[in-house]
């Protein structure tokens, strides 16, 4: 498919331009076939979850039952769900002291914040403690 053009969008202004297979596959297409090409992968920072959080999400499980039996395993979820955001962005979250940083997740009765550790030599976000936005604080002293 050697001069095939395709259009790529200029993502700020909506423009389009041209772009040839040399530019793509930085000057020869046959690079772009067979296992000469180089798969485009991004790092992924590791995350692990230290043990007493899991001691929060009981505390989550017994308040939630109080009010919203069938929601607690969703709510669950949700959190793991948004502690992924630090695998691809691990300095997303506000700093505190100590070094460590909470992740915001969600917002009013069902927000939660997690305060974590990122190690950059390891490349690895440890997740120390898990609250509720409404706590005043973290219950493992963390």
């Amino acid at each position: 498919m050697e001069g095939d053009t395709g259009l790529r969008e200029d993502g700020i202004l909506g423009r389009r331009e041209s772009v040839s297979d040399s530019q793509v596959t930085g000057g020869k297409p046959e690079q772009a076939v067979g296992s000469q090409c180089e798969p485009l992968t991004t790092a992924v920072t590791r995350i692990e979850i230290a043990p007493e959080v899991f001691d929060d999400f009981d505390r989550f499980f017994d308040y939630i039952a109080q009010f919203d039996v069938g929601s607690a395993p969703e709510r669950i979820g949700e959190i793991l769900d948004a502690v992924q955001i630090l695998a691809t962005s691990p300095m997303i979250g506000r700093p505190v002291k100590g070094g460590k940083r909470e992740l915001i997740i969600g917002r009013t009765s069902r927000g939660y914040v997690a305060l974590y550790r990122y190690v950059a030599p390891l490349d690895t976000a440890f997740v120390l403690a898990i609250r509720s936005q409404r706590e005043s604080g973290y219950k493992n002293n963390s």
